[in-house]
């Protein structure tokens, strides 16, 4: 798809064609950016990383922690009550 929206691009660019972000929509089913899926309802993270970083190990030193704190907040919106958990581990 990103080959044929590419071409599409340039054809209009050869012909000088100009096309307004408010007034132009694009569809997809879903698409895969990342390491997230996303259609047009959420963004969701695949489900073999979500598996890779519930293994994870707890944090033994402070350094740790706050390494594991700050990648935490970067998945935060795909973690419920997040806010609380994060209390916890203070």
């Amino acid at each position: 798809y990103i080959r044929n929206l590419t071409v599409i691009l340039e054809v209009f660019k050869y012909k000088n064609i100009f096309i307004r972000p408010s007034k132009t929509f694009v569809i997809f089913l879903n698409i895969l950016i990342l390491g997230k899926l996303i259609d047009k309802f959420l963004i969701s993270i695949i489900e073999g990383k979500l598996k890779t970083i519930t293994k994870l190990d707890f944090p033994k030193t402070l350094t740790q922690l706050n390494y594991f704190i700050k990648f935490a907040i970067y998945l935060q919106k795909n973690i419920p009550l997040f806010g609380i958990l994060v209390q916890l581990l203070e």
